[in-house]
């Protein structure tokens, strides 16, 4: 995973639109 874990706990949190493809 690129990002930290606190990068992911957030994500799953609450699911940004942009952050939610990393790979785009």
């Amino acid at each position: 995973t690129a990002h930290p874990d606190g990068f992911e706990a957030e994500f799953m949190d609450k699911p940004h639109p942009l952050r939610a493809n990393p790979s785009g």
